[in-house]
């Protein structure tokens, strides 16, 4: 590996600085993944981990750092390894063992030699907590980018981290006390930045290598998100694209943390019409393969009627039960002919999750029936008499000049449906929760043998509204957790699993699904279909660069609008639509 490679790679397992005593305190190896000496740890979930176990009392007030101020810190301190290993070791070479050859001359070559390998006792690099390799073996390394190379330049990397405010809840992650006390740390680094002032300016600012690292603290003192939106507008020519890359997912982790939820909706965006105004990007416009308009389409008049009120006010009104949709009184579909309906919407004629209305009972309402959009499956409820009493209520309304309308719900199924039952794979998922503060230990919300469905515990105790729910196969142990259904303005539809439409297989089964509903139905209203639009469902699951904070948890699986496009060439309503024709 070249040397700057070598010297630019990470010291510490999660990017920035990390004591011995932290590594102890706080069991950093259990934030771990498994492989993470062969390969770079994921940056997002170990930090989570460790950012729950620092939320206790800390010192002097100071609260402790979220997981995403950590991600922050991490691609700052990678982002500055960077820069000095490319000044230290491509633009001027010679100049780390110069600087360190005159501290040795002004504090004592036995002081120097002592500081560092206090150095790396006191933080030790990945190698030594993670391989068990003894430090001194480490310091032992010869060449450029040795281990005392790579010492010296954390040492400087340490005193920036302790000296930026943004950085000060994590500080009990690298407290320098122990350091200082053992050897001349401070004397050190002040004289090595001294010394660096009269080498060879570094970058493109004509500045001293320490003066250019510190900018970015100096623009925006007091954030970490500041100091990376500086580090993405000065330095794009100091880095390579995988830092930059970094740079942007980490503002997009913060942008989730900052998102409000939740209160007042804000104002609707204002829909424009016009040439390229309902295209995505540069693209051009769609063409048209509507099938053509019959007369009686463009002079619906609808009635819409939540369908267990419904049967409720009638049976009140008649006196008897009304139950299933062939009790639907002759004399009320007259009724509606004479005020000149001819569309019956029936909100909630299909299937209905058990799951929902345990979930509201078990909050406290005996009484809740399940939502109308979280589905078992599409088929005619069988407490509303099934497809029988649907046909038959279907061809008494068609008598009378009255089609029967039907919601479609595209996006999601209920937690506990027959999709998520046998095809899991269909929905969007992860193998762990996305936030290790998730627990799982309510009551299995599903009814078939075998599988378990969970809903974090936060939804009970009024605490949390988690992204995501847990589904166990009872006979083999695997588990996943799938994310609700969310269209990004609010909270997650607890009761929801949200497809994933980046699987053909899946746009292919719910194209099916449109299908059997429309040759039923010759009027269907479509919940929330904007989320299947590319842009949107992009936006909310698989957000570019720069455009996360839709849904929290996201932003770290974001993809580029090519990769995107590669797995979702074509938009799923124009694939409808085409099917249809």
């Amino acid at each position: 590996m070249p040397a700057d490679k070598v010297l630019a790679r990470d010291y510490f397992v999660l990017g920035f600085p990390l004591s011995a005593a932290a590594w102890r305190r706080y069991d950093i190896a259990r934030t771990l993944p498994p492989d993470a000496v062969a390969k770079p740890v994921d940056p997002v979930l170990p930090l989570r981990k460790l950012a729950q176990r620092l939320e206790m009392p800390s010192t002097a007030g100071v609260a402790s750092p979220p997981a995403e101020e950590l991600v922050a810190l991490r691609t700052l301190n990678r982002v500055l390894r960077w820069v000095s290993a490319r000044y230290f070791l491509l633009e001027n070479p010679g100049s780390l063992d110069r600087c360190r050859r005159r501290a040795a001359d002004r504090l004592d070559p036995g002081a120097v030699h002592e500081l560092i390998h206090a150095f790396v006792e006191v933080f030790p690099p990945r190698e030594v907590p993670l391989e068990g390799r003894d430090p001194a073996a480490f310091l032992e390394e010869e060449g450029p980018a040795a281990g005392p190379d790579r010492a010296v330049l954390e040492m400087l990397l340490l005193f920036l981290n302790t000296v930026n405010p943004a950085a000060r809840p994590a500080r009990p992650l690298f407290e320098d006390d122990e350091l200082r006390r053992r050897a001349p740390f401070i004397p050190f680094v002040t004289g090595f930045e001294e010394d660096l002032a009269r080498e060879e300016p570094a970058g493109t600012a004509g500045v001293p290598l320490m003066t250019l690292l510190r900018a970015p603290l100096v623009a925006s003192p007091d954030s970490l998100a500041g100091q990376l939106r500086y580090i993405a507008a000065h330095w794009a020519d100091l880095l390579p694209d995988e830092l930059l890359s970094g740079v942007q997912l980490s503002l997009d982790v913060l942008a989730e943390q900052d998102l409000r939820r939740g209160g007042e909706p804000g104002p609707p965006p204002v829909l424009e019409f016009g040439p390229g105004s309902m295209t995505w990007g540069d693209d051009g416009p769609e063409p048209e393969a509507f099938s053509r308009d019959a007369d009686w389409m463009s002079n619906v008049v609808l009635m819409a009627k939540s369908t267990y009120v419904w049967l409720d006010q009638l049976s009140r009104r008649h006196g008897r039960h009304v139950r299933t949709l062939a009790d639907v009184p002759d004399s009320e579909l007259d009724k509606l002919a004479r005020w000149g309906v001819t569309g019956l919407w029936l909100i909630g004629l299909w299937e209905r999750s058990t799951a929902s209305r345990t979930i509201k009972q078990w909050m406290g309402n005996p009484e809740a029936a399940a939502s109308a959009y979280s589905l078992l499956e599409y088929r005619i409820a069988d407490d509303l008499g099934g497809d029988e009493a649907y046909e038959n209520l279907r061809d008494r309304a068609g008598r009378r000049g009255i089609r029967l309308a039907s919601d479609m719900v595209p996006n999601h199924m209920g937690v506990d449906s027959r999709w998520v039952v046998e095809h899991p794979d269909w929905f969007l998922q992860l193998n762990h929760p996305p936030y290790p503060a998730y627990n799982y230990t309510g009551g299995d919300l599903c009814e078939t043998p075998g599988v378990a469905v969970r809903i974090e515990d936060g939804y009970w105790n009024h605490s949390d509204a988690a992204v995501v729910f847990q589904r166990v196969d009872e006979n083999t142990g695997d588990t996943r957790y799938i994310y609700h259904g969310n269209d990004g303005t609010s909270m997650p539809w607890n009761d929801t699993a949200q497809l994933n439409f980046m699987l053909p297989e899946v746009r292919r089964a719910v194209s099916d699904v449109i299908l059997d509903v429309a040759r039923r139905f010759p009027i269907i209203r479509f919940d929330a279909a904007m989320t299947l639009a590319k842009k949107h469902y992009q936006r909310l699951w698989f957000p570019q660069p720069g455009d996360a904070g839709g849904i929290p948890s996201r932003a770290e699986h974001g993809m580029s609008r090519a990769d995107f496009d590669a797995a979702f060439p074509v938009e799923f309503w124009r694939e409808v639509v085409d099917r249809v024709a």
